[in-house]
């Protein structure tokens, strides 16, 4: 895909942070590294995803307005995400979520963030998880300044990579997509075929054919789900597309597992 095609996520920020701040963040690395000219005078800012299974090429595109239905419109078949910064403290922005949300749903963009600081326990202190997602069950939730129950009595322990705070928990999201721009197709490795020395009877024969054709068929349906993974999971939250993507992920190892068990059996029965 051509880097005028690729991908878009529009950041937005209605608080404290700007969405060019906030996209340094992610990208980690300076503003005038890697941007795009997308027309009009609109900058975009490439940004490299790598995953287990795939890599592709994204556009963070920072929104200075406030208005979401004011991003330019020769734009809008490239938008798949939208990340949207508030400020917790601030009541008035549930008001303009139904905004944000409908924006989402008319376009059928995927991915939809809203980022804070921190979230209130108490209603009367600021918007709370209840009220951010009673607004808007399309746009899940993360707060860059969350602490995991354990960070005090352990200020020593290592990463949690399965449960990461902050800007890493967004990119964990991003990375839990599958963009329109990845071909999994073109990853999925081909199962070899086994290796035999010694001169096979025709009921080893059959028993390898049959072999042969289940890891083709678990192959084949892995990928057909894993296609099919962005209308399967349309509906679903950040979570619940997430645990899906770790069971393909499961299912892709396990596979793996059994093909290099037989190889290394096969390779002892030939000696």
């Amino acid at each position: 895909m051509s880097e005028s095609n690729l991908p878009i996520i529009v950041v937005c920020s209605e608080g404290a942070k700007n969405s060019q701040e906030i996209i340094d963040n992610l990208r980690k690395e300076s503003t005038d590294k890697n941007t795009i000219d997308l027309g009009n005078d609109v900058v975009g800012y490439k940004f490299h995803n790598v995953t287990k299974y795939y890599e592709n090429d994204l556009i963070f595109l920072s929104h200075e307005s406030k208005h979401i239905n004011l991003v330019p419109v020769e734009l809008l078949d490239r938008i798949e995400g939208v990340i949207i910064y508030f400020d917790s403290d601030n009541k008035d922005f549930l008001h303009k979520l139904p905004i944000y949300a409908n924006f989402i749903e008319r376009n059928n963009i995927e991915f939809g963030i809203l980022l804070c600081s921190e979230l209130y326990d108490n209603p009367l202190d600021g918007i709370t998880y209840k009220e951010s997602k009673e607004f808007s069950s399309v746009l899940d939730v993360i707060e860059l300044d969350r602490k995991r129950d354990n960070d005090d009595e352990e200020p020593c322990a290592a990463v949690n990579h399965h449960d990461p705070l902050g800007y890493d928990e967004v990119l964990q999201a991003i990375r839990a997509i599958i963009w329109s721009n990845v071909d999994m197709k073109k990853k999925m490795p081909q199962p070899k075929l086994p290796r035999k020395e010694k001169v096979a009877s025709e009921e080893e024969k059959t028993v390898d054919a049959d072999s042969l054709e289940a890891e083709l068929s678990g192959f084949e349906q892995l990928l057909t789900e894993v296609m099919a993974f962005k209308e399967t999971t349309a509906s679903w939250s950040r979570n619940e597309r997430l645990a899906y993507a770790e069971k393909f992920a499961d299912a892709f190892d396990n596979l793996l597992q059994n093909k290099v068990l037989d190889e290394d059996s096969s390779d002892s029965d030939s000696h």
